[in-house]
């Protein structure tokens, strides 16, 4: 309850488009009311709205995803009127594209740490998509005939497939290049290579799996 409130003052805050410093939880609700005369009465009138028809939404129809009908419905809101000209704060524009293909930031070390937990990953899809053990929302989904649920997972399959196909041949590209440099862990002095193999043959098993579930959707949907 009281990691709750903590949380629910520290919002209220931001919707005021206060700073409610303090350490404790009646520090900062003081500093909110001595504050009272900055208080952006946009933002609060905007974040109450969107809790209101989050809340009366869960009443009325609690099968409907609320939470992403009141995103799209804020943000067409915010821009059909300009609010972010009227003292509604924006998270910003996000960059458009897909993101090169390259890692930015990681040092080996951090190499050395990821690789053997990846590999563990990698080589777990293939059998966890096997057994349909990833997680799967079905909300709408359920609510197709049955020839759009299978065009839909044919769909997916298709996708996936060609993300880790993707993912198998950069892999196997960073493989050769951790071969050919002969980089090594900094501890045991093993070879790194060998891990970023094991992921390329994971995904590469993933992929067959994923291509084999859509030729199953496509023959389905023939039949």
């Amino acid at each position: 309850m009281g990691m709750a409130f903590t949380i629910a003052i520290g919002q209220v805050a931001r919707m005021l488009g206060v700073d409610a410093a303090g350490e404790t939880c009646l520090q900062k609700t003081v500093n909110i009311f001595r504050l009272a005369g900055d208080w952006h009465w946009l933002p609060l009138v905007v974040g109450a709205g969107c809790l209101a028809v989050l809340l009366l939404m869960g009443r009325l129809a609690p099968r409907l995803p609320g939470a992403i009908f009141v995103v799209i419905a804020a943000t067409l809101l915010a821009w059909l009127l300009d609010l972010g000209n009227h003292g509604l704060s924006f998270v910003g524009s996000s960059p458009g594209g897909l993101p090169a293909w390259m890692l930015r930031g990681v040092s080996l070390e951090d190499v050395y740490h990821l690789l053997p937990g990846a590999l563990a990953v990698a080589l777990a899809l293939a059998a966890t998509s096997m057994e349909k053990g990833h997680i799967a929302v079905d909300l709408l989904v359920n609510r197709l005939p049955q020839r759009g649920q299978i065009f839909l997972d044919a769909i997916s399959s298709l996708f996936g497939l060609a993300l880790f196909a993707a993912l198998t041949w950069q892999s196997a590209l960073y493989a050769l290049d951790l071969r050919q440099s002969g980089e090594v862990s900094a501890t045991l002095g093993m070879p790194v290579y060998p891990f970023a193999a094991g992921i390329a043959a994971g995904c590469a098993l993933l992929c067959l799996v994923l291509g084999t579930e859509f030729g199953r959707c496509l023959r389905r949907i023939g039949s």
